[in-house]
């Protein structure tokens, strides 16, 4: 027990001899550490979370299309469209990133291209979490910039799986399939009409059941081919009908699934900014740099780098 008392005391001495020295040093360091903190200034974060299409399944091409969550592969393929070179190359030209970041002022091309990548990758977080969605926050001083970037993004997968699924190229395949027989049908209604007209031909039926209205030998010349342009006219039109019915449930497809993507969280502009509270995180910087600097300070005693065990004799041989 005598021991332990001494051994305390000693500790305790040790302690009262470097306190001052650790509190000068946890000061300068809490000090430095609010002169980087305003010097960096507020980051704000935009996140959004979003779950792509199954991509095999998903098709409009199909006569019963809809959109359910995507597996794995789906998962992947958009992960890897998100981190390809094209879209960061997109996303470098569109929002100027060398002079949002001040790299414009690099001039070795190799070492602007690798800082803007380091960059990239600490303020663009992208990845799959374990409920099977794809987050992405986007980390900047400006909410405005962070908000764009983020809405950026989801616009591009967005279009990404629009592409693979061909929700609008098809529509406009429709669209284009219906102007050509338009014109095909006002093409032939014409020819018709010409004919009829110089040769005074009049059909009536279904199937053109008929005699030309003056028996002449160029009207009976050319009776047979009316009947025949009046019986495409009709399958014409009947296709016609077909691909407008078909037309309208790829716009229903359309209209229902206006985004491709199943969002959990859309992006939004950030209010408050992502660092804690300066005054919070100075007390926090001072306090763990304080306990940190005592606990050098105990381990330095206990393996001798600093002070000396006094024994029981060094004691009895302080003069009262």
């Amino acid at each position: 027990m005598e021991n332990l008392r001494e051994t305390a005391s000693l500790y305790l001495h040790t302690f009262r001899r470097y306190l001052p020295i650790v509190f000068v040093f946890s000061l300068l360091f809490t000090v430095i550490v609010g002169y980087v903190q305003l010097a960096k200034g507020d980051t704000y974060v935009c996140e959004m979370e979003f779950v792509p299409p199954d991509f095999s399944m998903a098709s409009p091409l199909l006569r019963t299309a809809a959109l359910v969550p995507g597996g794995a592969s789906d998962l992947e393929r958009t992960y890897g469209y998100l981190h390809s070179f094209s879209l960061r190359q997109e996303l470098v030209d569109t929002f100027k990133l060398y002079a949002h970041y001040g790299l414009d002022k690099i001039s070795n091309p190799r070492r602007r291209a690798e800082k803007l990548e380091s960059l990239l990758h600490d303020n663009i977080q992208i990845r799959i979490t374990k409920n099977a969605t794809i987050t992405v926050r986007v980390y900047d001083k400006s909410p405005d910039f962070a908000y764009r970037v983020a809405d950026f993004l989801k616009r591009k997968v967005e279009g990404f799986c629009r592409d693979i699924i061909g929700m609008d190229q098809a529509l406009a395949e429709k669209e284009r399939q219906l102007r050509e027989l338009m014109e095909e049908i006002q093409s032939l209604e014409q020819k018709l009409a010409a004919l009829r007209t110089q040769y005074r031909i009049i059909t009536s039926g279904q199937h053109g059941a008929g005699t030309p209205s003056i028996p002449t030998p160029e009207a009976f010349a050319q009776y047979d081919r009316v009947l025949s342009m009046e019986s495409r006219l009709v399958r014409l039109q009947e296709t016609y009908a077909n691909l407008l019915e078909e037309k309208g449930r790829r716009e229903d497809f359309v209209r229902v699934y206006a985004s491709p993507i199943f969002i959990i969280q859309p992006p939004y502009k950030p209010l408050y900014p992502e660092d804690p509270h300066l005054v919070l995180f100075l007390t926090v910087a001072f306090w763990g740099s304080f306990l940190l600097g005592m606990g050098l300070v105990w381990y330095a005693q206990r393996i001798g780098l600093i002070g000396r065990r006094r024994t029981p004799s060094d004691v009895l041989s302080v003069p009262a």
